[in-house]
């Protein structure tokens, strides 16, 4: 595989430990690097001085507790970051807060709505690619549910539709269709990968197809169409000769039209990055130098 070769070129702590941080996004023009910590805080970067001034040129404080960990840029505007986070009593329930850069998110207070009492955290979310049908918000189990949660982009008082039999455990992880506003998938640890069409907010219309496979961390669609899903195996994620130990993420490459899984590793806090055949994984790149504990986000 011809591949130009990556070299450190910089290195900053987004925030003093024992902060860590849980997710990188890019912002649709490419300019703009944010990542989101586990002290509600999410760091803005130059892109483009990045290598010169490594440091945040603003910090985004959520002020009212943790954020659900994901953060997604608008497609259309750099400008404008969506994220999930639990609202502080007596705060409004929705809108866009003005920054330098606004963030634009949905707000929950615990107990506000009468189907999302406070014993039900955000744990994952996703926004669909035209960005004004729905936006997905999951749950962690609570009793026997395991809720989906819709809201209309465009009113985000109050969710438009809430699932709660898809899932009988934690849901990790809910993803949109890249190029499809209608089709979603979501995973859990109940080991269940379900497939939405969300041309109704029915249930049990909606539910298209369930994969039943060990517990799901992560998952996604890739392909030159998008029509192939991804679902790693966190148990046995590359074959042994590789000294690596977990899966950080999977990332899909259209110009190659090659699926990239990153691995990290306990013993030497490399990041391996593995192309993903059809029977077989290769190794890559493996990229040192750049941490010195667990990857969580790449």
């Amino acid at each position: 595989m011809n591949l130009s070769p990556f070299t450190l070129r910089s290195r900053t702590p987004v925030l003093p430990p024992p902060t860590y941080t849980v997710d990188l996004q890019c912002a649709c023009d490419g300019s703009i690097l944010a990542a989101a910590t586990t002290d509600a805080v999410v760091a803005i970067y130059d892109i483009f001085r990045l290598s010169n001034a490594p440091t945040p040129s603003q910090l985004l404080n959520t002020s009212v507790g943790a954020i659900t960990g994901e953060i997604a840029f608008h497609k259309g505007n750099p400008m404008l970051l969506w994220n999930v986070e639990k609202a502080a009593e007596g705060r409004g329930r929705g809108g866009q807060v003005e920054y330098e850069i606004s963030i634009k998110r949905f707000q929950f207070l615990p107990g506000s709505f009468g189907y999302f009492p406070a014993h039900k955290p955000g744990s994952t979310f996703s926004v669909n690619c035209d960005e004004t049908l729905v936006a997905v918000q999951g749950t962690e189990l609570s009793g026997e549910d395991a809720d989906l949660m819709f809201w209309d982009a465009r009113i985000p008082n109050a969710p438009a539709a809430t699932f709660s039999e898809c899932h009988s455990d934690d849901i990790t992880q809910v993803r949109f269709h890249p190029t499809n506003p209608k089709r979603m998938i979501s995973g859990g640890t109940d080991g269940l990968l379900c497939l939405f069409d969300m041309s109704t907010f029915d249930e049990d219309e909606a539910l298209d197809k369930v994969i039943k496979d060990s517990s799901v961390n992560r998952c996604g669609f890739f392909g030159p169409s998008n029509e192939f899903v991804y679902l790693p195996d966190d148990e046995n994620p590359v074959p042994r000769e590789y000294e690596i130990t977990y899966m950080v993420d999977c990332k899909y490459s259209d110009e190659l039209q090659r699926l990239f899984v990153f691995c990290g590793s306990s013993t030497t806090d490399n990041l391996s990055v593995m192309n993903v055949g059809l029977e077989e994984f290769s190794l890559v790149y493996t990229l040192n130098g750049g941490h010195n504990a667990v990857v969580r986000t790449a």
